[in-house]
């Protein structure tokens, strides 16, 4: 008997070890080469904006004339290329521990940081999933190919921060009400993109966990407290900031987003100017999103509420967003990875709904489909965003399947 647990610990042990190696050699290989690294990686943008925040100065993140300069004179490789930051000023604090890092070795350094984040995110859903290694080392070789896999490791985005952040949360959810502390706690990363983890705090509101949303709205208060004593001059800068980039897509470049906003920015019907009526629109239909989550956290209430979270709440979050990026969608790999498990334990082929709701729509984000998708046709002006039909069709496949998927405690 303990010479087969012993042996299952060490087929285990070498599954998840094979796992990390694979995406660790996998993901590296698809980085970009070291002469092409600051063309893309949106590094400098954080580590400069932890900079001067650091040093008391956090309203000239918020000043392009001011910021962008900096970012060349930290990171002369740039050349002339600089990305205004989006990070409002209470989430700051989250960006401090890139300072760790000198600037002449932070890319390297964090991108190491980040895939240790995924990777942790990862044995972590295995746990609270209750998933086997073999599917772990699986995983680790398949996901470096999906494209918001590749995406966020490849120009260093917080989304594997954001990633693990979600993870956790589950985790503690699944375990149940004496951890809705430790839950609303681990989710404060969110604030670097709130509105991500608005669709969540509605969907646990509508199924009455009520110490969960005290808790993450205590914290999310004490954060915009301190940093308003800390840098409220910051605020201006970046309303100011913001309420520009909405209307001036420069920046931005929110049309290359899957979101229903993005696509309606792309239709050739109107031009520049309809930007004011198409953010009023998509910010009428998040507000009826966050009602329709809170309808279905009460509907669900009963249900298994880490698998309903991951199931339900966090896509409609990003496809009805008013803003996420295609290395966003990282968010969804905890609903992708329950809707698979079923499959690959049944000995039966799947059905036609399945491989058109889920299969088909999953595949246009993996490379090589990706990379031909976002690169040959939302950025060359296609007129549809492909990515967002995808992510819609998933979506509704989600939230359609959501009553068998999701067990009871």
């Amino acid at each position: 008997m303990d010479k087969e647990v012993g042996r299952q610990s060490g087929k285990t042990i070498i599954d998840y070890l094979f796992g990390i190696l694979l995406f660790i050699a996998i993901t590296l290989v698809l980085s970009p080469p070291a002469k092409n690294i600051f063309q893309v990686t949106d590094l400098s943008e954080f580590y400069c904006g932890a900079a001067l925040y650091f040093a008391g100065r956090a309203k000239d993140i918020y000043d392009v004339a001011q910021f962008f300069p900096y970012q060349i004179a930290t990171f002369p490789a740039l050349g002339t290329r600089a990305i205004p930051l989006y990070v409002g000023p209470w989430a700051l604090p989250f960006l401090l521990p890139l300072l760790v890092f000198p600037a002449s070795h932070a890319y390297f350094l964090v991108k190491i940081l980040l895939l240790a984040l995924f990777l942790l995110g990862l044995c972590l859903l295995m746990k609270t999933f209750k998933m086997g290694s073999r599917v772990f080392m699986w995983l680790g070789a398949v996901l470096p190919f999906t494209g918001p896999v590749w995406e966020a490791l490849r120009i260093e985005q917080l989304s594997a921060f954001l990633f693990l952040s979600l993870a956790l949360h589950l985790y503690f959810v699944r375990r149940g009400s004496e951890k809705w502390w430790p839950a609303a706690l681990v989710l404060l990363p969110f604030l670097l993109k709130p509105h991500l983890a608005l669709t969540i705090f509605a969907f646990h509101l509508g199924a009455l966990r009520l110490r969960f949303a005290l808790y993450f709205a205590l914290l999310c208060g004490a954060f915009l407290l301190f940093s308003w004593f800390y840098c409220g001059e910051a605020y201006r800068g970046y309303f100011s900031l913001f309420q520009f980039s909405m209307l001036d897509l420069t920046w931005m470049n929110p049309e290359a987003t899957p979101t229903l906003r993005g696509q309606l920015l792309r239709l050739p019907f109107w031009g520049k100017e309809a930007a004011v009526w198409i953010n009023t629109l998509s910010s009428i239909v998040f507000a009826l999103t966050l009602l329709a989550t809170t309808c279905l956290g009460a509907a669900f209430r009963k249900a298994c509420p880490a698998r309903a979270t991951a199931l339900m709440a966090v896509p409609l979050g990003l496809v009805l967003s008013l803003h996420c990026y295609s290395y966003d969608l990282v968010l969804l790999l905890p609903a992708l990875i329950l809707t698979l498990k079923p499959v690959m334990q049944s000995r039966f082929l799947p059905a036609w709904s399945y491989l058109l709701g889920f299969v088909v729509p999953a595949l246009c984000f993996t490379l090589p489909f990706y990379a031909l998708i976002h690169y040959i046709l939302t950025l060359q002006g296609s007129a549809v965003n492909y990515h967002f039909l995808a992510l819609s069709i998933l979506t509704g496949y989600l939230l359609s399947r959501g009553k068998t998927l999701l067990p009871s405690r």
